[in-house]
């Protein structure tokens, strides 16, 4: 019964810090909270891409994964808090909770396998007809912890169910934008759970085999999925 009031308690805290993110650094612990110096306890060094398609949603959900750098890895985990100035959060969070993709993308595109509408051949980019709706921590920590966000306002392109998504921390900031028009600084410090939504329907009906690519200075990580019209 003990472990099971624990296990409840922790779960509470994690929906808890979902709806607040567990950012206010002058509130009181709850339980299943620990203190922390730093808002981002977990970094993901992208390997690998899952995507799972929610054709009930109209979106892809795509999961960022790979190698995870916490304390335990000190001075590679020492670098990149000192690198994006996370070193004073001061604050409860629900430990690992909180996680940013370290890999710095570039850029991210879809191609198609055919055809998608007259202007778009097969194996063109569809940067212009898809958008991403992901989060990132990075305005967060360039502001010193100030630049919080409340997901309940969250736009449309997050909203499932007319419920907006529960799992980002107010610490993370909406990345909602046509694939054309992010920048670098859109893609710093990710969250690994990110979604693409199709903004028109391609010219014929039918199953059509995308392609998303993430590029980084090093690197590309890419995945392929089949999505009907």
């Amino acid at each position: 019964m003990k472990h099971l009031k624990l296990g409840l308690l922790g779960l509470c805290a994690i929906v808890l810090c979902g709806a607040t993110g567990c950012t206010d650094n002058n509130s009181q612990p709850i339980d299943g909270t620990v203190f922390s110096t730093h808002y981002i306890p977990k970094y993901t060094q992208a390997q690998t891409l899952t995507i799972r398609t929610m054709p009930d949603e109209g979106c892809v959900k795509l999961l960022i994964d790979g190698k995870h750098i916490t304390h335990h890895d000190e001075t590679a985990f020492r670098d990149l808090y000192t690198q994006y100035g996370d070193t004073d959060f001061n604050g409860y969070l629900v430990p690992y909770t909180m996680q940013a993709v370290a890999t710095e993308f570039t850029a991210i595109d879809v191609t198609c396998d055919r055809a998608f509408d007259p202007a778009h051949p097969a194996g063109s980019s569809l940067a212009d007809l898809v958008t991403l709706a992901g989060a990132s921590a990075y305005p967060y920590l360039q502001s010193g912890y100030t630049a919080s966000f409340d997901w309940r306002t969250a736009p449309a392109d997050y909203r499932f169910e007319e419920e907006p998504v529960a799992h980002y921390g107010s610490g993370f900031s909406p990345v909602n934008n046509r694939l054309d028009a992010l920048s670098p600084d859109d893609l710093r410090l990710l969250d690994p759970t990110l979604y693409l939504r199709f903004k028109t329907s391609p010219a014929q009906t039918g199953t059509y085999l995308f392609t998303v690519t993430m590029t980084c200075a090093e690197r590309t990580i890419s995945q392929t999925f089949p999505l009907t019209f």
